[in-house]
């Protein structure tokens, strides 16, 4: 039998098989050819296609990217392809040498590859799995594989494999979980609250620190929204600035945040877009440093009012000499019946008012001066509570006073008029219903923070005015000392604003600290510590109004204070004489005697009092004088002091206290010290 080629009648060639039988005759010699001759011309083209199919299939099976292997349940290799041989840095012919189990890490043989050839046995079906592979250089080779099962009649004969080398891989997962860890070791270690967000504003992660700046738990956070941290009154625009993060990716804020107790704290927070659904916030509390602002801002506020206050104090003084003066020499000019008395007495009641409020102003500026006296806080409090006469049944006031209280040193009248202030907040906070307790303590100081301030350590005297009204909210509580601020809105309690600035600008100028605490509904304290002093109580001035006819000379630069001076000092039989100006009194002392000057501090655009004191010593060492004035600096009337200048009266002047310290001054020895 045998194939060959035959040329077609039409020239197309024709593959046969030509079968031939041979017959011999009785000598064995050949007679005849027998033959049966079939066209297999399209059988040897299907094996021609057949033959190109499976060399295109070895070729792309031997490129493939992907490890092949044929093995048997022992191990052994049927085929690999190349890829494969490759992968573990062996040639073809050195990995024919080897088994499977050569190439496997050995806990993966022990365990691994038994148990997913196991499933795939139990299912007869494909399974996929990984190992550690051992390279020919000993390298640790990472491998993930699908795997069919070989099967014949209906038992496992060996496995068909796909491996692809995963090591790149399973080292990127690594470090990627690496630096996760310690991105969650940095989150957790860090000192500012750090949330994250989804695209809705919930949190889904947060730190330790989160959980100590809320007061909730990371269990009670995670799932909470960001309104739910946020003061009800500043929420929606802390949600729009979450909307502008997630249009720009980045974003700064100071926002107000509630904490599970309910306290509010601002914070301050700089947030990040992680991805289009993940936002990163770090959170820092700032509330004590908002707190130092305001407390800087209110100071500055102070400053800048006072100043205002006190230039206008110092000309309402000036205006206000004669209303407080002249109504006594109206009086001793009319008879007692005369019914334009009655006028006098409301013109001096009100001058009165205007000159308590006008001295509020000079407090507020710091230009108000009073004598530096010692005294017991106990009898200016029972004073001030005296006076604030009968009170209704609905009102109880109860003094806690500690009779072994140490004495202070400042203005009595100075600080009268801070107890009256709280005494009057805390009677129309309650309505007159309620209690009011005024207590007074020796109390020390270690290390306290205030919420006004930080009181140093020390020995101080401590009162405490309380009240059981309805408290200060927190947006009013922030303002009730600045200046002209009032929450009395209604005609007949309407206030002017200057109580507690007062309050707070007295405290300051004794070397003093306030505090404060309030709850809404429940009342308000205000804690005042005065620094004490071991020294005694003075001897008060007599109050009798003694005059004499030794000559005075008036030196101010107010026409008005000047006539005024004239007729209170004329009336308790003095001879006056005036000088408009600090050169002007210098030139008449240089030709006159005078046995006292009454010095103005402030006289624009001349030389001031303490000057001019000081040049009239030049002429005579031995001259006396007293300093009257609306305000002044305070080292300026300390270094007249200390040049031998005597009281120091504030104006607007008024007979008795003139009286007083002129006579004091005139009968004083001209070489005692003063006080």
């Amino acid at each position: 039998s045998c194939e060959y080629r035959l040329i077609h009648k039409n020239g197309s060639i024709r593959w046969v098989r030509d079968t031939k039988t041979i017959e011999f005759d009785e000598h064995g010699k050949l007679t005849i050819f027998n033959g049966v001759v079939t066209d297999i011309t399209e059988r040897k083209r299907a094996e021609k296609e057949l033959l190109e199919s499976e060399g295109k299939y070895r070729a792309l099976v031997e490129k493939a990217g992907v490890g092949i292997l044929v093995d048997d349940t022992a191990g052994n290799f049927i085929y690999f392809n190349k890829t494969f041989a490759t992968m573990f840095g062996y040639s073809m012919e050195e990995m024919g040498r080897l088994t499977f189990n050569l190439l496997v890490h050995p806990d993966f043989l022990e365990q691994g590859r038994a148990e997913h050839y196991n499933r795939v046995h139990q299912k007869a079906s494909t399974s996929q799995y990984e190992f550690e592979g051992i390279k020919k250089d000993g390298a640790v080779l990472f491998l993930e594989v699908d795997v069919d099962a070989l099967t014949e009649e209906n038992r496992i004969t060996g496995w068909r494999s796909y491996v692809r080398d995963i090591t790149e891989r399973k080292r990127a997962m690594e470090a990627v979980q690496e630096s996760e860890e310690k991105f969650r070791t940095y989150i957790e270690s860090a000192p500012d609250a750090i949330f994250i967000t989804n695209a809705k504003g919930c949190y889904v992660e947060v730190n330790r620190a989160a959980c100590e700046l809320t007061g909730y738990s990371m269990s009670e956070l995670v799932g909470m929204f960001i309104p739910d941290l946020t003061d009800p009154q500043t929420s929606p625009e802390d949600f729009e600035s979450f909307e502008k993060l997630k249009e720009t990716g980045r974003e700064h804020a100071e926002i107000r945040m509630r904490r599970k107790d309910g306290s509010i704290i601002w914070t301050s927070l700089d947030a990040v877009a992680l991805s289009e659904d993940r936002f990163m916030a770090f959170c820092s509390d700032i509330t004590e440093t908002k707190r130092l602002q305001e407390l800087e801002s209110r100071a500055t506020r102070l400053e800048t009012a006072g100043t205002i206050a006190g230039q206008v104090a110092h000309d309402f003084n000036n205006l206000l000499a004669p209303l407080m003066a002249y109504p006594d020499f109206i009086r001793e000019d009319l008879p007692r019946n005369h019914p334009a008395l009655t006028y006098l007495d409301d013109i001096e009641t009100s001058a009165k008012k205007i000159a308590d409020i006008n001295q509020q102003l000079l407090t507020l500026g710091r230009r108000g001066h009073y004598n530096q006296q010692v005294m017991n806080l106990n009898t200016i409090a029972r004073h001030a509570t005296k006076e604030m006469g009968t009170l209704p049944d609905t009102l109880i006031c109860d003094m806690e006073l500690d009779e072994q209280l140490m004495n202070i040193k400042g203005g009595s009248s100075q600080i009268h008029r801070v107890i009256s202030n709280l005494l009057i907040n805390a009677r129309d906070a309650m309505q007159d219903i309620g209690r009011i307790t005024l207590k007074t303590e020796n109390y020390y100081v270690d290390a306290v923070a205030v919420k006004y301030g930080r009181v140093p350590k020390g020995e101080y005297v401590r009162l405490t005015i309380s009240d059981t009204g309805c408290g200060i909210p927190d947006d009013i509580a922030q303002k009730i000392f600045d200046p002209f601020f009032t929450s009395k809105t209604t005609d007949k309690k309407r206030g002017s604003g200057l109580g507690l600035s007062v309050v707070d600008a007295v405290v300051k100028d004794h070397g003093g600290y306030l505090d404060m605490s309030t709850k809404v509904g429940e009342g308000t304290s205000f804690y005042i510590y005065f620094p004490s002093t071991g020294e005694s109580t003075d001897q008060r001035f007599s109050d009798d109004t003694v005059g004499g006819n030794e000559t005075i000379l008036v030196i101010d630069d107010d026409e008005m204070q000047r006539d005024v001076c004239i007729k209170l000092l004329s009336k308790l039989g003095y001879n006056v004489a005036t000088a408009n100006g600090g050169e002007a009194a210098i030139e008449m002392v240089r030709h006159n005697s005078y046995d006292l000057l009454i010095l103005d501090m402030i006289m624009p655009p001349g030389i001031n009092g303490t000057e001019t004191f000081r040049r009239i010593q030049e002429i005579n060492p031995n001259q006396k004088a007293i300093i009257v004035s609306g305000f002044s600096e305070t080292d300026k009337v300390i270094e007249a002091q200390k040049l031998g200048a005597g009281a120091f009266v504030k104006k607007p002047l008024i007979r008795k206290t003139i009286a007083t310290a002129v006579r004091t001054a005139l009968d004083r020895d001209v070489t005692t010290p003063v006080a």
